[in-house]
């Protein structure tokens, strides 16, 4: 996804805070769950309109909170909305190239660090460049991407930190049952389709799994751990969206 199209993106669901409310208390509460202690440092890559990130209750488990994106106007507003302007525990870097690793000596390191949708949205830049009549082509370039993604979290957390990824699975332009199903359902539903080779362009659950194990046997990481996957309604098309969690051992 380009810039001018992920700018277009944060236009069109600028006023989607109720259909994100789903979405919004999973991705909440799994960052709030994983939050060290004391509070320490929470750093989001994608953060985009803040719709998936209810920040007041995240501001209750963090001391400080970076909120990283290329759109800045997009976070501006965002923050703004949930009437955090003023807050001191807020700080903004947006109109920041996501997609290219940063230099660690010049970031101040987190104590978690999220992606929050960034990696499925990059990962369309894998589809629309690359030939669908050279599929092994589009799956070494989803891979490398993967680990470059992983790796960019890596270089913004402090040893010992936690990583998460969260990323859509599937939706139901071609997993049609998820609409009007019960989170309870999710899970087979989406094993199912998996099974079936229904499935994002490199988001496998287990292909996500196994890039964190590769860099665990390097012993870049350490715990990863898949969660439970659950439903995202965004308008007439509803997505299954997973998160991959992941600690950088303290002795790197």
């Amino acid at each position: 996804m380009s810039r001018e199209q992920q700018i277009a993106w944060n236009r069109e669901t600028l006023d989607g805070w109720e259909l994100f409310r789903e979405h919004r208390f999973r991705i909440t509460e799994l960052l709030t769950q994983l939050a060290p202690q004391p509070a320490g440092r929470l750093a989001v890559l994608g953060a985009g309109n803040c719709n998936d990130l209810d920040l007041s209750a995240l501001c209750q488990a963090y001391a400080e909170i970076e909120l990283l994106d290329w759109d800045h106007h997009a976070v501006v507003e965002g923050v703004r909305r949930q009437g955090l302007q003023s807050c001191e525990q807020l700080r903004i870097d947006a109109a920041r190239d996501l997609s290219q690793s940063p230099d660690p000596a010049a970031i101040a390191a987190a104590d978690c660090v999220a992606s929050v949708g960034l990696l499925s949205q990059l990962m369309l830049s894998v589809t629309q460049v690359h030939d669908p009549g050279a599929p092994q082509q589009t799956i070494a370039a989803a891979a490398e991407l993967r680990r470059q993604h992983f790796q960019h979290l890596l270089a913004r957390m402090r040893p010992g930190a936690v990583g998460v990824v969260s990323f859509e699975i599937v939706s139901s332009d071609s997993l049609p049952e998820l609409i009007g199903c019960a989170n309870e359902a999710v899970p087979n539903l989406t094993a199912a389709a998996i099974g079936t080779g229904n499935f994002y362009t490199g988001l496998h659950p287990a292909a996500m799994f196994h890039t964190a194990s590769q860099l665990a046997k390097d012993e870049h990481v350490s715990d990863p751990q898949m969660h439970r996957p659950w439903k995202w309604c965004l308008g007439p098309r509803t997505y299954a969206v997973a998160a991959l969690s992941f600690r950088r051992p303290n002795s790197r």
